[in-house]
């Protein structure tokens, strides 16, 4: 639909960095070649960073301190980083029938705890754990991925138990992968209805959580790579009070619910809804943009993403972030209407 309103889509292409110039902003970028980045450059008289609550984070935080573009960027830039509170429990059903999480609508219901949990009635305002929440589904291709992805180690120095952990789930996923490569072999085909009785996967039931964290972790660069400090302490509250619901949950529903080891053990989360880092604020002191997604000190650079929400919301932040993208569109068109180029230099957001 963009495209057909004259936008021009460039796949491929690594925005590096933003510099200032008299009549707007130059956007640096390596385009994906034939194994190698070919440079190049656009001129752009507005320019809208919206790749996410990492990807648009360590952008600016790479214009700041690597390349010195836009040195004046919010002393704010990076802070109050949000998990959303989301949290991942598994449960096998094994004395139901199959469940085939793959198949139908990812989320076919939730449960709203944001004002706090019946048995939280006697905790003060302000202590009540409040979270979303929901029974999931995922497309069986996934699976592979979040495996191999989960398997990844990048640490220089893990411990053991850790090496032990990936070692467990690369086993799981060549056996799973194995297993499926099997199925789909022309002469065991007949098989198939069999493989899928005995995949777990088509018996698992993955409750999943949103809920209101501390929303106090910090992004930043150290030698080059982005790095999140994540004091999980502040947030452990909330955690452990969904962990409880979804224990309660499947063990009504007759289920055998895993442990929760990468939280047990190394105080670790998977989140598909990362908030924060360019917050929304009232000034350079408690944000990066204003009201409007405008950057403070960088008049006509907007951020437009998970980024500027300045908090953890406690449900999928898909909407709230469609509407404040929808709300920063308007103020665009109204602030800086079509043709008019800028006068040399550049305004304060």
């Amino acid at each position: 639909m963009a495209e057909k309103k004259g936008a021009e889509v460039r796949a491929r292409h690594l925005v590096r960095s933003i510099a200032p110039e008299a009549a707007g902003y130059r956007v640096h970028f390596d385009r994906i070649g034939e194994g190698r980045f070919e440079a190049g450059s656009v001129l752009a008289r507005i320019v809208i960073v919206a790749a996410g609550s990492l990807g648009s984070t360590e952008l600016l935080l790479r214009c700041k301190e690597q390349y010195r573009t836009l040195p004046a960027l919010s002393p704010f830039l990076g802070s109050n980083w949000s998990s959303n509170g989301d949290f991942l429990t598994v449960a096998f059903h094994l004395f139901r029938r199959i469940l085939y999480p793959g198949r139908g609508v990812v989320f076919a219901g939730s449960i709203n705890f944001l004002d706090g949990r019946p048995d939280d009635a006697a905790a003060p305002p302000g202590r009540k754990p409040g979270f979303n929440l929901e029974d999931a589904g995922f497309p069986y291709q996934a699976v592979g991925g979040l495996i191999r992805n989960l398997a990844m180690n990048r640490g220089p120095a893990l411990g053991r138990r850790h090496r032990l952990l990936h070692l467990a789930i690369r086993a799981v996923a060549a056996v799973y992968g194995a297993l499926h490569w099997l199925s789909r072999r022309p002469v065991l085909r007949p098989l198939r209805r069999l493989f899928e009785w005995f995949d777990p996967i088509n018996r698992m039931m993955p409750w999943v959580a949103q809920g209101e964290d501390a929303a106090n972790g910090t992004l930043r660069l150290k030698e080059g790579e982005l790095i999140l400090d994540w004091p999980y302490a502040d947030s452990q509250s909330t955690i452990e009070a969904i962990y409880r619901a979804h224990r309660k949950l499947a063990s009504s529903t007759w289920g055998l619910i895993l442990p929760p080891i990468g939280w047990r053990w190394f105080h670790s989360l998977i989140t598909p809804h990362p908030l924060g880092g360019c917050n929304m604020g009232s000034s350079p002191l408690n944000g990066v943009v204003n009201h409007k997604g405008e950057v403070f000190g960088y008049g006509r650079l907007y951020v437009a993403d998970g980024a500027i929400v300045p908090e953890a919301l406690g449900v999928n932040p898909s909407k709230t972030i469609a509407a404040l993208a929808e709300r920063i569109a308007e103020h665009i068109i109204r602030d800086h209407p079509r043709g008019a180029w800028p006068e040399a230099g550049h305004g304060h957001g």
